[in-house]
């Protein structure tokens, strides 16, 4: 099964990063729950699941967590067949809950996904209007926010031509051989492009609240297993709390992980931070997040599960 095979490559991927963070022994733990949640890259989008992994803090509450990575679009077919138990990039699922699957998202933890729209050197916000813009499809969220960023310019977002390539890797590919003028990228991506003299136009860090990694389950495994739902949002809280906490630590680990030249590691650090840092005020009231209502991500509820 390519889940499956998606595993396993994940997994040695993991084995190497687990020194740097240690782990938290529960020596009265019993028999843990084997638990299997989806994320779709091994990247910094998922901080809070690489954390509670390799922290130790899934072991803390007794879960046996198996990340396993899962193509966007499979993702919501693996949660409907069983195939995982929770998946973490929840957006294609919201779309399917929207038309009647039973997904729920009990958690969130990003408030907006970090996206750089980064151009050739002599594009600006100026002359955008009119350029090519790589995304990575059309139709998904990333490409939303790519017209939200151009909006935020000050551009029409229906002045520009987008290209759609599949992936945010294709789409740096694409920018860096000049088949693009300009293109929607993640960390580290957008690193890279600037220390090759790239301008960064604009990111989403002013365009409102679109979460898209937390966690969401089927609704029947939430009405029938409630306590093990509740155990992975204390785990995922309790690893925003070792974000905000332990930020020399999670710099290193940041740092180990990625591939960006040392003089933008310290840039690099601080955009993670100040992604977290809006749930964090949650993590110190002690709230525990229990529904969104699908597409109204920005809505929540909090209270005691």
């Amino acid at each position: 099964m390519p889940i499956r095979k998606f595993a396993l490559v994940l997994g040695f991927t993991c084995f190497a990063l687990l020194a740097p963070l240690g782990t938290t022994r529960n020596p009265h733990a019993q028999e843990r729950e084997k638990i299997r949640v989806a994320i779709s890259t091994v990247s910094f989008t998922f901080l809070v699941n690489l954390i509670a992994r390799d922290a130790g803090i899934f072991k803390k509450h007794g879960l046996d967590v198996e990340t396993i990575l899962v193509a966007g679009p499979a993702q919501a077919a693996a949660l409907a067949a069983g195939e995982i138990d929770y998946n973490s990039s929840f957006v294609p699922g919201l779309l399917l809950a929207a038309k009647g699957l039973p997904f729920t998202v009990v958690m969130a933890t990003t408030k907006t996904p970090l996206f750089y729209i980064m151009a050739r050197p002599d594009i600006s916000k100026a002359n955008l209007a009119g350029k090519k813009v790589a995304v990575s499809r059309v139709g998904s969220q990333s490409h939303a926010l790519t017209r939200s960023m151009i909006k935020q310019a000050g551009i029409n977002p229906d002045a520009v031509t987008y290209i759609q390539t599949g992936s945010t890797s294709n789409s740096y590919s694409a920018l860096t051989a000049g088949s693009v003028d300009a293109a929607t990228l993640s960390i580290p991506f957008n690193v890279l492009m600037k220390q090759k003299g790239f301008n960064q136009l604009v990111s989403t860090s002013n365009v409102g609240v679109f979460p898209n990694t937390g966690l969401q389950v089927p609704r029947a495994k939430l009405d029938k297993n409630r306590a093990q739902v509740k155990r992975m949002v204390r785990a995922f809280l309790d690893s925003l709390k070792y974000i905000a906490n332990e930020k020399d630590r999670v710099s290193d680990y940041i740092q180990r992980i990625g591939s960006s030249a040392p003089m933008w590691r310290s840039k690099l650090t601080e955009s993670f931070f100040r992604r977290f840092q809006w749930m964090e005020k949650l993590v110190w009231r002690r709230c525990k997040i229990i529904s969104i209502k699908p597409i109204e991500t920005a809505r929540f509820r909090s209270g005691r599960m």
